[in-house]
C-alpha cells in the first residue's frame, strides 16, 4: 500500500475479520444513510421522475391498443404488480426506485379492478375482491405510502360490498370496527415499534382512521345521514370513547368511584352523536393523541372535531341567537368537563 492510499472503510473492515454478509450489511446501511441525508427538493424531483416515467410508459402502451381486452388488463395488471412488490423489498435504488414501486402498484391494482368484468361480479363481488387484493399489497408491498392506501382502500371496498347488500347496519359496524382496530393499534411509543407491526401499524393506523373519519365527514347532511346511518353508529362510537375514556383514567390511578363521573359526560356526547356522529369518533382520535402524545393525532382530532361540531350547530333547528346560547352553555360544559377529569386524576396525573 503506498503512502498517498487511503483504505476505504471496506477495505478496513475486511483486515479487521467482516465477512462478506457483514460488509454487505455496512454498505446497505451507508447507502440508505446517504438517501436519507439527500436534500427534500432532490428527493422530490427523483420521485415525480419516476412518476412521469412510469405515467409516459403506461400511456404509450394504451396507445398501442393493448388494453381493449379485459383478460390482457388483468394479466398485464398483475404482472406489473408482481414488479412493483419485487421492487419495493430492494434496500438498493433509492427514492426512484421506490416511487416507481409505488406508481406501479396503484397502476396494476387499477388494471385488475378495471378488467373484473371477465369474472362476471357483481358490486358486492368487485368490492370484496378489491378489499381481498388491498389485504394482501398491505403485508406484500413494502412502501408505507401504499400500504396506507391499501388499507384504506381495504375498508372501502368491504364498504361498497356491505352498502350494495342493503345490510343497513353493516356498514355502520365496519366504520365502528376500523376505529377500535385504531384505538387497538395504539399504545406506548416502543410497543408500537415492536416487530412483527413495526412496518404495519402506522399506515395500517392511518390508513383506517382518515377513511373512517372521511365516512362520517361525508354522512354530515341529514338527508345522506337519514339515509344509511342508524343509532348503531352513534351507540358504538361512543361505547368505545367510554371504553377508551375508563381504560386511560385507570391507567393514571383514579379511584374506581370516581370514574363514574365520566358517565354524565358520556350521555352529552351521545346526545351530540345522534346528530354528529363524527364527534364521538373525534374525541376518541384526541384522547389518543394526547396519550400517546402523537402530533399528527392530535391535528386529525382537533380538525375533524372542529368540522363535525361545526355540522352539529349549523344543523340546530333554532334562532340565531338560540345557537349562540348553545354555543356558551357547550363552553362551559367543555369546562366542567375539564375540571371534572382534573378531580377524577390523582395529584401525581395531573403533572
Amino acid at each position: 500500500m503506498t503512502p498517498l492510499h487511503r483504505p476505504t472503510l471496506r477495505e478496513t473492515l475486511a483486515a479487521a475479520g467482516a465477512d462478506a454478509e457483514s460488509l454487505e450489511r455496512a454498505a446497505d446501511t451507508l447507502r440508505r444513510a446517504d438517501d436519507a441525508a439527500l436534500p427534500w427538493y432532490i428527493r422530490a424531483a427523483t420521485g415525480f421522475g419516476a412518476w412521469v416515467a412510469a405515467c409516459f410508459f403506461l400511456g404509450f402502451l394504451t396507445l398501442t391498443g393493448l388494453f381493449r381486452e379485459h383478460g390482457v388488463n388483468f394479466v398485464f395488471g398483475a404482472v406489473i404488480l408482481a414488479l412493483a412488490v419485487w421492487l419495493s423489498t430492494r434496500d438498493k435504488g433509492g427514492e426512484f426506485v421506490r416511487q416507481l414501486a409505488l406508481v406501479l402498484g396503484l397502476s396494476g391494482q387499477g388494471f385488475v379492478l378495471a378488467s373484473l368484468e371477465i369474472l362476471k361480479l357483481e358490486i358486492i363481488g368487485i368490492g370484496l375482491f378489491g378489499a381481498a387484493l388491498a389485504a394482501a399489497l398491505l403485508v406484500l408491498h413494502r412502501d408505507p405510502v401504499h400500504r396506507f392506501l391499501c388499507a384504506g382502500g381495504a375498508l372501502t371496498g368491504l364498504l361498497v360490498a356491505a352498502g350494495k347488500a342493503e345490510i343497513a347496519w353493516l356498514g355502520e359496524a365496519l366504520v365502528v370496527a376500523a376505529l377500535a382496530v385504531v384505538v387497538a393499534l395504539g399504545g406506548r411509543p416502543e410497543a408500537r415499534r415492536a416487530p412483527p407491526l413495526s412496518g404495519l401499524r402506522v399506515p395500517v393506523r392511518f390508513g383506517l382512521l382518515a377513511t373512517s373519519l372521511g365516512v362520517l365527514a361525508f354522512s354530515l347532511g341529514k338527508e345522506l345521514r337519514a339515509e344509511w346511518m342508524s343509532p348503531v353508529t352513534s351507540v358504538g362510537l361512543t361505547a368505545l370513547l367510554g371504553v377508551q375514556m375508563f381504560r386511560d383514567m385507570a391507567a393514571l390511578g383514579a379511584a374506581p368511584a370516581r370514574r363514574l363521573l365520566l358517565i354524565p359526560v358520556l350521555l352529552v356526547v351521545g346526545y351530540i352523536a345522534q346528530s354528529a356522529p363524527g364527534v364521538a369518533a373525534a374525541l376518541i382520535v384526541l384522547g389518543m393523541a394526547l396519550r400517546e402524545r402523537d402530533t399528527l393525532l392530535l391535528l386529525f382530532g382537533v380538525v375533524f372535531l372542529a368540522v363535525f361540531l361545526g355540522g352539529f350547530y349549523y344543523e340546530l333547528a333554532l334562532p340565531l341567537w338560540h345557537k349562540a346560547g348553545v354555543l356558551a352553555l357547550s363552553g362551559a360544559f367543555a369546562l366542567a368537563v375539564r375540571g371534572v377529569v382534573l378531580r377524577l386524576l390523582p395529584s401525581e396525573g395531573r403533572a
